[in-house]
């Protein structure tokens, strides 16, 4: 395709001080993970948030990988996951052992299908004094990872009310429990 049909998938915008703080820190020789820009960074996120805590993370997925560990996935848990996404949902689940099963997206938002998470959870799944487990297998499904595809979002609300029966944890933005919107990690 010839160069002036292309469309750029991020174009840099450097205004204002963004082109002094990038130069500040390629003279400081903190381009990595740690450093004092990541650290004000965390510390300014997490004021404004409210939180007492933020963690920078190089890329989607490992924000994912490390929300997954905050939430207590481990190595034979199960954790839904939309099947229309990409890659590094699935990625971050088996990192940690666990195991990824795949809800099908419904057909007119393309969005994992709460329907059929609550088929899922009632046709395969007992509540135990231990959570949740998967008749067939005893893994106990732990987490439902629903991922925002093409800019729309998944219905949360019914989501949100068959994750509190089921008791299972959210992954998904700052929130890591289903106790509400309000609450954040």
């Amino acid at each position: 395709m010839p160069s002036d049909h292309t469309i750029p998938l991020s174009v840099p915008v450097l205004t204002g001080n963004e082109w002094t703080y990038v130069k500040d820190c390629l003279e400081s020789k903190w381009l990595s993970s740690a450093g004092p820009f990541v650290d004000r960074f965390e510390a300014e996120f997490a004021a404004r948030l409210g939180i007492d805590h933020a963690v920078a993370t190089v890329n989607g997925t490992a924000a994912l990988h490390v929300a997954l560990q905050v939430v207590g996935v481990r190595p034979g848990d199960v954790v839904l996951v939309s099947d229309l996404t990409f890659i590094a949902p699935v990625n971050a689940i088996r990192y940690l052992g666990a195991e990824p099963v795949l809800v099908d997206a419904a057909p007119d938002t393309w969005q994992m299908d709460v329907d059929r998470v609550a088929a899922y959870l009632d046709g395969c799944c007992e509540r135990t004094q231990g959570g949740t487990v998967e008749r067939a297998t005893g893994r106990r499904v732990k987490a439902v990872l629903p991922v925002y595809i093409l800019g729309h979002p998944v219905d949360m609300e019914p989501l949100l009310a068959l994750a509190r029966t089921w008791d299972l944890e959210r992954v998904q933005g700052t929130r890591n429990r289903w106790e509400g919107d309000s609450q954040r990690a």
